[in-house]
């Protein structure tokens, strides 16, 4: 658990601070608790196979993504329903959870940079309204559980909030990237992930962000899928992000799907370089691993969809 408590450790204490400041936390940190900034390119560096600009520190960490305090309480949550973790169960994570919940509240329908940290044009975006319904979520099942009691929230009227948003942003039964951005987004298929209870929009949303967000070579869909096709700061995506077929995995495995989410994982997995990791993109069509590399999402992403298209340990041993 050594690498648990140091995490936890790095999150209270970046909690600990935007509390103080009453400020909003930023989406990344150096290990020291610093900011990466300021973001350096460095012109004269050629890049692996002319991958340009080369570039170190962050600008993201300027930016609002308010997806991020959702996912903290998502990380935190297990604490507090796990009794393998009650030691870990004190009024510091406790209080880091309320002060979340607060940021989460606020984060609704407000706009920001989204998941994919664009650099311009900041609006409402689905994924961050997705991630406040689910860490709002979670906050009200531990405060019926008698944690939170302290709270002056009301959460199950914020996880409503949060939950109407997301329909509000949905067309013909699919979740768009946001009210008004009516284009998929691969990072949407997490809706069935964390457990949106509307089982029909769930399943509509999966089924449209396979189809139309599919990296196909020779008319064929390779099981690899680009984040969204809609212009962003470096204009249309070339490439696919490898961590949205695993997304899609997860989704497909948890609605049933089992057979259409083993094919696409046993795609994936061709992926890999020799000794089996992954990098940020690939390109199907050369084999060509691309991004930053080994590239951490992608294997959370991997070790996820591989339990999730895996039997349960009970059927097996």
């Amino acid at each position: 658990f050594e690498e648990m408590e140091g995490f936890l450790k790095f999150l209270l204490n970046v909690g600990y601070a935007s509390e103080q400041s009453h400020d909003r936390l930023a989406p990344v940190y150096k290990l020291s608790q610093d900011l990466p900034l300021p973001e350096i390119e460095h012109a004269n560096w050629q890049g692996f196979l002319g991958s340009r600009p080369v570039r170190s520190h962050n600008q993201a960490a300027e930016h609002i993504q308010s997806d991020v305090y959702g996912e903290m309480i998502l990380t935190l949550a297990p604490i507090f329903f796990d009794t393998r973790f009650i030691d870990l169960r004190t009024k510091e994570h406790e209080a880091l959870v309320a002060n979340l919940v607060r940021l989460c509240e606020r984060s609704i329908s407000q706009p920001d940079a989204g998941p994919w940290e664009i650099r311009n044009g900041w609006k409402e975006h689905s994924f961050t309204n997705l991630m406040c319904w689910a860490g709002l979520d979670r906050a009200y099942r531990m405060q019926r559980a008698g944690f939170l009691r302290d709270l002056p929230t009301n959460l199950d009227s914020a996880r409503a909030r949060a939950a109407n948003a997301l329909l509000q942003a949905t067309k013909d039964k699919a979740l768009r990237n946001g009210p008004t951005d009516e284009s998929y987004d691969a990072s949407l298929a997490q809706l069935t992930i964390l457990g949106f209870p509307d089982r029909e929009v769930c399943d509509t949303t999966i089924t449209q962000i396979k189809h139309a967000l599919a990296v196909r070579q020779d008319g064929k869909e390779t099981g690899f899928f680009f984040r969204y096709l809609r212009q962003d700061d470096f204009g249309k995506p070339q490439s696919s992000f490898v961590i949205c077929s695993f997304w899609v995995v997860q989704a497909l495995a948890k609605l049933g799907r089992l057979a259409e989410a083993k094919q696409i994982m046993n795609q994936i997995l061709t992926g890999a370089n020799g000794v089996g990791l992954f990098a940020e993109h690939f390109v199907p069509e050369t084999r060509v691993q691309l991004g930053n590399f080994p590239q951490a999402y992608s294997h959370v992403g991997l070790i996820n969809a591989a339990f999730a298209v895996s039997p349960p340990w009970s059927d097996v041993l």
